[in-house]
């Protein structure tokens, strides 16, 4: 039905349920995506639950796509009429046959039962952790089960924020405009930046300089969230190399003020 609609990849079909996987590790990638054959859970990442499975000299990596916000409670796994895994995988597919710095898509595998789909995507795994990671400093350690020492950390390297900026810059200019860009989405491997989890992303005919606003703006939002300096965040602009606009500041100023204030209220 579908082989050949992806350059490279190889159709697979098991028991109702449908993939695409690299034609290169067909067989290893297909056992992982359909059977979870050799995997191993290793966290979660957003809405998705992350395994890991042996592949080559290295590792795959598979994401199972899982609701969030209140409808998980009802609807765990299953998207009405919305092929996640295949939307995810053309995407990301393009983004890296462009050139675009992610890790290398392996497949997807999905089954569809009265309009209801589910399933899971997989790439190869980065030695490298995410721009959370990378911008924490690490818990300081006890000495003498005394009162922590505060060690004295270096700054992380603008040459990295400002790299950031420049391959979010660049996958705008390729015309992928990212629907959760944030600091767990970027992967830090030294010098080398990766972009990740291309769900729900789209491939459009031009991003508007307002579309590549509110991509910066949800990104800035995400280190307000998790404590982080703005001096790094605007340094990743200055990588980007375009101002936000004021209106659009202030309505997202204005939104994480009233998103922290709820917060506040419900903890």
């Amino acid at each position: 039905m579908i082989a050949g609609m992806i350059e490279g990849f190889v159709e697979i079909v098991r028991d109702g349920r449908v993939a695409l996987v690299r034609g290169e590790w067909a067989e290893a990638i297909g056992d992982a995506l359909f059977s979870g054959q050799g995997c191993e859970t290793v966290g979660g990442m957003g809405r998705g639950c992350i395994q890991r499975f042996p592949l080559g000299d290295g590792n795959g990596i598979a994401r199972r796509y899982l609701r969030g916000g209140v409808i998980r409670h009802f609807i765990k796994d299953s998207f009405w009429l919305e092929n996640r895994p295949l939307a995810e995988l053309s995407v990301h597919v393009h983004a890296f046959n462009s050139g675009l710095p992610v890790p290398m898509p392996l497949g997807a595998v999905w089954e569809c039962r009265r309009g209801w789909y589910r399933g899971a995507f997989a790439t190869r795994e980065v030695a490298a952790v995410n721009l959370l990671e990378h911008l924490t400093p690490p818990s300081p350690p006890a000495c003498g089960g005394g009162a922590p020492i505060s060690p004295i950390l270096p700054i992380p390297p603008i040459s990295v924020l400002k790299n950031c900026g420049n391959i979010i810059r660049q996958m705008h200019d390729m015309n992928i405009l990212h629907a959760d860009l944030q600091v767990r989405n970027i992967l830090v491997a030294r010098e080398q930046i990766y972009l990740l989890d291309f769900d729900r992303a789209r491939v459009l005919e031009r991003v508007t300089e307002r579309q590549r606003a509110h991509n910066l703006l949800r990104l800035r939002r995400s280190f307000e969230k998790n404590g982080l300096p703005m001096e790094q965040f605007e340094a990743i602009r200055e990588g980007y190399g375009m101002p936000l606009p004021r209106v659009l500041d202030c309505l997202y100023r204005g939104k994480g003020a009233v998103s922290s204030f709820l917060g506040r209220r419900g903890s």
